[in-house]
């Protein structure tokens, strides 16, 4: 930092030691000082004069620029022969690089900082992981590069996303301890979201942050989405024969059949807390969500008893701890022949655990479009059981209502890409899924032990359509005999 010298004519006034023991009105440095009474003096007095300054200031220019303006602003006032904060010249500090924005802004900080302009992120985790995978290519890059080649920076990282992801994948599945996966090139609609957060990172840096002139990424970069693509689904006896499974993973079943029946997106899922599920009344409540509108709901039939039970086999001891334990883990053998262990449930693989899960459990009878792409077709992922709860729950004549206040979909249009495939499975009449449970034999199990806590009926009445597949799915014919759900056995070979 250079002081240019001089100050205001007419100043006769003998100047102070400049903090660093230098001589005033000298183009030193004055952060030399270090008894912390006089910064925290300097400090209180630039709060008072304007706090939103200060903050700005802290942010661009770091805090050392700050104490040098507010030591010759105190110079000036008690006559020495400095300049004013208005002619202190700071060398330029480092440049803002584009990860180091991404990440101001998916933790919040600009959100804080720029209230009326930021939106604190509610799919910070999802961009987070994004920028995370175009860190190699554009991490560093300081974003004045952007604002004479930004097309070309960004053109460059979107041709090396494939590349990008399939690195990061080889580094998670090391992570993990695990054989690394060969990634499917993604989708159109997938792209466009990786280049998204490219143009908002930008844009952001263009205003409000004006660390460039201009966003430099014109009308029209972003790709297209494409066509959509047909999406897969599970039957209702698919999903039990898939619960039924003794050779799957419990917590990964449970997982299954929660996405199934309540119809939340997996990355709900995976951070739902039991202090989120009023298990006394049968409430599931989702306060932070995607779309960030809180939303709750009764749970479906069976799924409070479930669990109950799962929550009893977990052991927990706290509110906060999470429905699905993270630190559960599986062991496999990998393609050398050795024994290891990963997660048994990770955002990054449930796609592929599901797929091989079906195979375990269906066999020969699983369906080839299950595990396979096309042009017009994708494979099953595990985002696709929340298109099983909404596809089976209006093929057995659930409100858009119902089903909205579950899934978080904010229009018909949203719904309409499901009611043909409802009308085919009302044709079938195939009925509602198995509940929660009835279909995982350890829940059944614990629930029969006697042990399971919290087993009191729920206060209030059942959903009507519920208590209607009950009678639907009862043994018998209503009037005849009583419903025998309780005593059914399912088995995966059903």
């Amino acid at each position: 930092m250079t002081l240019i010298e001089g100050g205001a004519a007419g100043k006769t006034a003998t100047p102070p030691t400049p903090p660093n023991g230098g001589v005033a009105g000298s183009a030193r440095e004055p952060w030399g000082r270090t008894d912390p009474e006089y910064w925290a003096a300097l400090d209180r007095a630039v709060a008072e004069r304007d706090q939103a300054a200060r903050q700005a200031y802290e942010v661009a220019y770091g805090r050392e620029r700050l104490k040098a303006m507010a030591w010759a602003d105190e110079m000036s006032t008690r006559g020495a022969l400095l300049p004013a904060a208005s002619a202190v010249v700071v060398a330029p500090a480092p440049t803002e690089t584009f990860g180091a924005l991404g990440r101001k802004w998916t933790s919040g900080e600009l959100a804080k900082l720029y209230p009326d302009h930021v939106e604190a992120k509610a799919s910070k985790s999802d961009d987070a992981q994004r920028l995370s995978v175009l860190a190699p290519a554009l991490d560093d890059v300081p974003l004045t590069d952007f604002a004479s080649r930004g097309v070309e920076l960004a053109d460059e990282a979107m041709r090396r996303l494939e590349q990008l992801r399939q690195t990061r994948e080889d580094e998670r599945a090391r992570q993990d301890g695990r054989e690394p996966r060969k990634l499917d090139p993604l989708d159109k609609p997938t792209r466009r979201q990786y280049a998204q957060v490219i143009h908002r990172v930008v844009a952001l840096a263009a205003y409000p942050a004006r660390l460039i002139p201009v966003n430099p990424l014109p009308r029209g970069w972003l790709p297209g989405v494409g066509k959509a693509k047909a999406r897969g689904w599970l039957y209702p006896d698919e999903d039990a024969r898939l619960l039924a499974c003794v050779r799957v993973p419990l917590v990964r079943r449970v997982f299954y059949g929660l996405l199934n029946r309540e119809g939340m997106r997996t990355s709900e899922a995976l951070a739902l807390q039991w202090r989120d599920l009023d298990l006394r009344h049968g409430v599931v409540r989702l306060d932070a969500n995607k779309t960030d509108t809180p939303r709750n709901w009764t749970l479906s039939r069976g799924t409070r008893e479930g669990l109950l039970a799962w929550k009893h086999l977990c052991g927990v001891k706290t509110a906060a701890a999470f429905v699905f334990d993270p630190g559960i883990r599986v062991t496999y053998v990998d393609k050398s022949k050795r024994e290891r262990s990963r997660k048994a449930l990770s955002k990054w693989t449930a796609a592929e655990d599901l797929r091989a899960d079906l195979q375990i459990a269906l066999g020969d009878e699983a369906r080839p479009e299950l595990f396979e792409s096309t042009s017009k077709r994708l494979r099953l992922r595990a985002h696709d059981l929340r298109a099983t709860f909404v596809t089976i729950s209006l093929s057995i004549g659930k409100t858009e209502d119902w089903v909205t206040q579950r899934t978080g979909h904010t229009s018909s249009q949203q719904l309409q890409n499901y009611r043909r495939d409802a009308a085919t499975l009302r044709e079938l009449n195939v009925g509602s899924l198995t509940p929660l449970q009835e279909a995982i034999p350890e829940l059944g199990e614990a629930l029969l032990s006697g042990e399971v806590p919290g087993l009191q009926a729920a206060p209030g009445g059942s959903d009507p359509l519920d208590a209607a597949s009950a009678r639907n799915d009862s043994v018998g014919h209503e009037g005849l005999e009583p419903s025998a759900n309780g005593l059914r056995v399912r088995c995966s070979t059903n």
